[in-house]
């Protein structure tokens, strides 16, 4: 049987023990994104029935952008009454997160990425109120992208990119109601490593074959989230643990007696 040296123990002991009591860290390299765009948006308005140019009469507008953290503790939030060109960009040591507006109306994109233990996303809105008017139509086109995303060694990761444009009525003399909607999203749930994206144009149409304007909104919307949530340890675990941190003590007593 091998001996060890009483010399070695206090070293030996205070290794195994840290290494005992870690919990299995993660890499700070690895990491967990996902993106989100609503990009070359177009509104085309045109004359049918043969009457007139066609036209629209805009009313108000909003638009707001967020992005947040869990483990940074911020979350931050705008709000404007027009369509503006925005930018929100925030990092930590665990989380980066970016929104922005282009200035076009309907075009947007986010990301977010974290890396540890995080969460994180971002969501942007715009919306738009307008009358259609008398053998007037509109169209709303444009192109939507996405992807999920997580690096190796990341057990605990989940992520989701999530994509909408609605075109609607609200008007009483009108059948009212979603029109036309584009929802796109992906997700990955507990899946390490795992990629995947989507991409593809949009084209929602409304006609007003009537003698009165339509009230009608369009609304875009965009939101990210990522998340490296930390597992919690097996049964097996914690007597792991357990065993480190009572060779720890095993140590400590020994040096007190040798000083003695």
């Amino acid at each position: 049987m091998m001996k060890i040296k009483g010399s070695c123990i206090p070293a030996i002991g205070s290794v195994l023990g840290l290494a005992l009591a870690a919990i299995s860290p993660l890499s700070v390299a690895a990491s967990v994104s996902a993106g989100a765009a609503i990009t070359n948006v177009q509104f085309t308005v045109g004359n049918i029935d043969g009457y007139g140019t066609g036209g629209v009469r805009f009313l108000e507008q909003k638009s707001w952008i967020n992005a947040d953290s869990d483990v940074g503790g911020w979350s931050y939030h705008q709000d404007y009454s027009d369509l503006r060109a925005a930018n929100l960009s925030i990092s930590s040591s665990t989380a980066q997160v970016q929104a922005s507006h282009s200035g076009v109306a309907g075009e947007m994109q986010g990301r977010s990425e974290v890396s540890g233990a995080d969460q994180a996303g971002t969501s942007s809105f715009q919306d738009r109120r307008f009358m259609l008017l008398p053998h007037s139509s509109i169209s709303v086109s444009g192109h939507i992208s996405g992807f999920v995303e997580s690096g190796a060694g990341l057990p605990n990761a989940s992520a989701a990119s999530d994509v909408r444009i609605y075109l609607w009525v609200w008007d009483e003399h009108v059948s009212g109601g979603y029109l036309g909607q584009e929802v796109t999203g992906l997700s990955l749930d507990y899946v390490s490593p795992y990629s995947a994206t989507y991409s593809k144009d949009f084209n929602l149409t409304y006609a007003n074959h009537t003698d009165q304007e339509v009230s009608m909104f369009w609304t875009s919307y965009e939101h990210t989230y990522v998340g490296n949530v930390g597992q919690v340890p097996e049964p097996e675990g914690y007597v792991m643990m357990a065993a480190g941190l009572m060779l720890l003590g095993v140590v400590a007593r020994r040096r007190k007696k040798d000083k003695a």
